[in-house]
């Protein structure tokens, strides 16, 4: 009973890890389970991994590294079956050794901007983006986090079959099934998936604190126009009162009218330099790291107000720099009381600051470090992070050294690199998620106690045996598919494994099971919150709830028959 109404409220969006924790104490109270069983996973390593990936996939992040590697993939094609493959294939294998969430929150905008070039829908290209991250994970250990959990189940296994979990023991069976199933997205997205028009930031309305921003046009983007290079379609980003189809020159100015999120965004473009209004911007000194955005209302005791916008700088007074005004204005005008300034300094400004009568209003914009580009130590980071995350990868891949040992080297190194702040990286760690999966062990541990897994595992038998070997695989992939798409993928793994490991099905092993359980967690298709990537891509792509189930629904029959068919003869 407790179970199922864990199950429920995670299906009505009730927050995993609270009511995860509320079912575990549950039954340490009810002596369900010994306090032991309850904390298990506060004393795995392979959770720890999972936190420190965290960090090292925000230091991808920040350096570059991650568009770096699918900016030389990605070409130019108007077919939409070539754009699907051309693009899920180089995700797919990227996700294979960085977690899928930060690959998909680096390459949506890239991908809204490149099917704006190519003219071609970006529904068309969006889910199965959220897709393919979903595939890659399903290659090698470290593709997502749910394989770490299961790994980390199945080593504290005591059983009498013992399975060991290595870093490519999935990749016989994901690597193929990835691969079908981008083919699959290239040949039937073109004509499940919505058509709709690229509109972007051109037409969403505008936030309300939104300023005026301008840029100049560099040497890459000469002669093209606003309409190919996307710049039109950046979300919360405008450009009111220009011709998108204008061809832009080296030199040329745009004034946009953006958030400060689009304004990062923008930073990001390689074609694109930003021209703050604080004359002495240039002066705020090599610290980009440590930098931040910071919102403010000026008041009518600001020495700011009443000065010539154009020969003022606000620097010396603050220790930051003005990027850009809320009000429409040129140069010539002057502050006032109650304009809306975007700054770029340093934290400390809340705390030196925040409580003085020189501002009505001071908010930091949370995670807001400023674009590094254009100087050599970025392009040496850059290359640097991407022989980390190889170094990484080979030296668990030869077994030298285990995830966890491995990541948190990776991770001392990009934070010695100075890809990322130390602060930074305490923030990447996505605490709640790991919560999450600490208490899952629980749950998994009550189920087998109280016989409910024994009871299940045959059910399953006696319907395997009339099934067969291959047949019994689907149906356990079936059920782990469904069940992920309603409840967080580490919770199904945390679930079905004690029942799986129980079915005693002639012809099938703990290690096909094994296998199978990791293609049927990440097989999150057919549901908008089966994954936290589909949950991404479904504003942005304005797609309609059942728009994952037509596209998803056959694409986990897929994936679902493959696998089974493979772990059978290769596992």
């Amino acid at each position: 009973m407790v179970v199922l109404s864990a199950l429920l409220l995670m299906i009505n969006n009730q927050p995993p890890d609270l009511v995860l924790l509320a079912a575990t104490i549950t039954f340490v109270v009810t002596d369900t389970i010994k306090k032991a069983q309850a904390w298990e996973g506060f004393s795995s390593t392979s959770v720890l991994s999972i936190g420190v990936l965290f960090v090292v996939a925000r230091a991808l992040e920040e350096s570059g590294t991650i568009q770096l590697g699918v900016k030389y993939i990605l070409g130019n094609t108007r077919s939409v079956p070539l754009a699907t493959l051309q693009m899920a294939v180089p995700v797919a294998l990227c996700s294979a050794f960085v977690n899928d969430t930060p690959v998909v929150v680096m390459m949506m905008p890239i991908v809204d901007q490149w099917s704006a070039k190519l003219n071609i829908p970006k529904q068309k290209l969006l889910m199965p983006l959220s897709f393919a991250a979903l595939l890659g994970g399903m290659c090698t250990l470290i593709g997502t986090s749910t394989n770490l959990v299961l790994q980390g189940i199945v080593d504290k296994d005591t059983g009498p079959e013992k399975v060991k979990l290595d870093f490519f023991t999935m990749t016989p069976v994901g690597a193929p099934v990835a691969l079908c199933c981008c083919c699959y997205m290239a040949i039937f997205g073109q004509w499940i998936l919505p058509d709709g028009p690229n509109d972007g930031g051109a037409n969403v309305d505008v936030e309300q604190r939104s300023y005026m921003v301008c840029f100049v046009v560099g040497r890459s983007y000469d002669g093209q126009t606003l309409d190919q290079l996307g710049l039109t379609r950046v979300p919360g980003a405008s450009l009111p009162g220009v011709d998108t189809e204008r061809t832009l020159q080296e030199g040329d100015v745009l004034e946009f009218c953006c958030t400060p999120r689009a304004l990062l965004a923008l930073c990001r473009q390689d074609g694109l330099a930003i021209r703050p209004l604080d004359p002495l911007h240039h002066e705020l000194g090599n610290q980009r790291r440590h930098r931040c955005l910071i919102e403010v209302v000026l008041s009518h005791h600001s020495p700011l107000v009443g000065s010539l916008v154009e020969s003022t700088s606000a620097l010396p007074l603050y220790e930051a720099a003005v990027l850009a005004a809320h009000r429409v204005r040129s140069k010539d005008d002057k502050f006032r009381a109650g304009d809306t300034l975007l700054l770029e300094g340093f934290p400390r400004f809340d705390s030196q600051h925040g409580g003085s009568d020189q501002f009505l209003l001071c908010s930091l914009v949370v995670e807001s470090t400023p674009h590094r580009g254009g100087h050599v130590e970025d392009g040496l980071r850059k290359y640097g992070a991407a022989i980390i995350l190889v170094a990484m990868v080979s030296l668990v891949a030869a077994k030298v050294l285990d995830i966890f040992v491995a990541s948190l080297m990776a991770a001392f190194l990009l934070v010695g690199m100075q890809c990322i702040t130390v602060n930074q990286g305490f923030r990447a760690i996505k605490g709640r998620v790991i919560l999450a999966i600490l208490f899952c062990y629980g749950l998994g541990h009550a189920l087998d106690n109280t016989g409910v897994t024994q009871k299940i595992a045959e059910g399953f038998v006696t319907l395997g045996k009339q099934l067969g070997s291959i047949g019994s695989l689907f149906l356990v992939f079936l059920v782990c598919a469904c069940l992920s798409c309603i409840v967080s993928n580490q919770a199904t793994v945390q679930l079905l494994y004690p029942i799986v490991k129980n079915m005693d099905i002639p012809g099938c092993t703990l290690a096909q099971f094994v296998v199978i359980l990791i293609m049927g967690a990440s097989s999150s298709f057919m549901t908008p919150f089966g994954y936290q990537t589909n949950l991404m891509v479904w504003p942005l792509g304005r797609y309609a709830f059942l728009d994952y189930t037509k596209f998803g629904a056959p694409l986990t029959i897929l994936v679902g028959i493959v696998s089974a068919v493979l772990a059978h003869y290769l596992i």
